[in-house]
């Protein structure tokens, strides 16, 4: 009988949002973590879906460098190419992963999101089940010097739909911000 962890068990999911879940679902049943950013983490919150429905052009996740073998482990069970070359040049602090099928990506950001600016998010990842917390979600949106629509919608999801708080949940915690 073959061991359903030795090879994939699964294909990626058209439905995106879905799709999203479902890796992080995985990676929990594994004992990993991985938490949504981006577009898809927003929408995680969003309350009126027919706002925050768009296009995303890849998932994002935050995950721990210390936990890169097992990450690993999470894509191929779940029907992902790793991206050799890329992973290679940047596997120490970041990771992609190819849906070919779907023609789309999974970047997967390890301990630390660098951008216009950096968060170090290693000691963060276990506010919420699903994604980054709420406060640092809304920093990795703010700290684009060159926004775009889509990052501004996002921006309005979160502040549309969650409230602030003094602790990072239910709402943004104004502490991280």
């Amino acid at each position: 009988m073959d061991n359903p962890k030795s090879s994939p068990t699964l294909e990626p999911l058209v439905d995106q949002p879905a799709e999203a879940r479902r890796i992080v679902d995985r990676a929990r049943e594994q004992g990993v973590i991985l938490r949504l950013l981006g577009g898809l983490a927003a929408r995680v919150h969003c309350q009126e879906f027919l706002f925050c429905t768009r296009d995303y052009s890849d998932i994002d996740v935050m995950g721990l460098s210390h936990q890169r073998p097992a990450i690993l482990h999470v894509f191929d069970d779940l029907g992902y190419q790793p991206h050799q070359m890329f992973n290679a040049i940047n596997g120490q602090s970041r990771l992609e992963f190819i849906d070919s099928q779907h023609d789309r990506h999974v970047d997967v950001f390890l301990d630390v999101f660098r951008m216009d600016h950096t968060l170090d998010l290693r000691r963060r990842l276990q506010i919420e089940p699903y994604t980054i917390s709420l406060g640092d979600l809304m920093l990795t949106k703010l700290q684009i010097v060159r926004i775009n629509q889509k990052d501004v919608r996002d921006l309005f999801t979160l502040l549309k739909d969650l409230s602030i708080g003094n602790e990072d949940k239910p709402g943004i915690g104004p502490p991280k911000v």
